[in-house]
């Protein structure tokens, strides 16, 4: 288990949790309307690969990440509408089929925490995966976000400072945050400063359920 502690009070963004051979198109998020277990919320996809979102969980395969004492029932909503729809026609019976469901650019966790939400998205032009900002509202405490990551056989940190989670068929990577205030990059020396106060990682790996 990996705990992430976001110690730093700026508007914390660009979190990037991608696979390392991610494809280049960008992610669909679509609500759980019984095409998936009842844990599950929200459906992601990312050309083959699939996410499943649920109270303050995110699974990716056999790996589990938990935003630890957040709040169960925060809201969690599909943001930008695209044009497509998904439809799933399964066994003989029309009313169990799950037809024209709604798919959406970014998916919002709101009030995942008090005076914090978490928007995932597709990573920009040039970068592959999927990213997550956690906004942090005027006054909100940062410091009570903490993410745990389940499932992962090895946590190392490579020369860039990003988070690389290995299982036995995939490696995914927890790129080093980028810090925003006002809608601004905070950029040169100071940043990475701020970074470094924001984050802090653990090294502690769960045993395989």
């Amino acid at each position: 288990m990996s705990r992430m502690h976001v110690l730093g009070w700026v508007w914390l963004s660009g979190w990037a949790l991608a696979a390392a051979a991610a494809p280049a198109d960008g992610p669909r998020f679509e609500p759980n309307r019984g095409q998936s277990g009842s844990g599950v919320k929200f459906l992601g996809r990312i050309g083959s690969q699939r996410f499943a979102f649920g109270a303050a969980t995110v699974q990716v395969g056999s790996l589990r990440f938990h935003f630890r004492n957040a709040n169960p029932a925060a809201g969690i909503a599909g943001e930008d509408l695209l044009p497509s729809r998904s439809f799933y026609y399964s066994g003989n019976d029309p009313a169990r089929w799950q037809k024209d469901v709604p798919n959406y650019a970014r998916l919002r966790y709101r009030g995942l925490y008090p005076g914090i939400d978490c928007v995932f998205y597709g990573a920009p032009s040039g970068r592959s995966g999927l990213e997550y900002d956690l906004i942090v509202a005027p006054h909100a405490d940062p410091g009570q976000t903490v993410l745990e990551i389940e499932g992962a056989d090895s946590l190392t940190l490579n020369a860039q400072g990003d988070l690389q989670i290995r299982t036995r068929d995939r490696l995914l990577v927890q790129r080093k945050p980028r810090v925003f205030q006002r809608g601004r990059e905070i950029a040169g020396r100071s940043a990475s400063t701020e970074c470094a106060c924001a984050t802090r990682w653990g090294s502690t790996v769960l045993p395989r359920r």
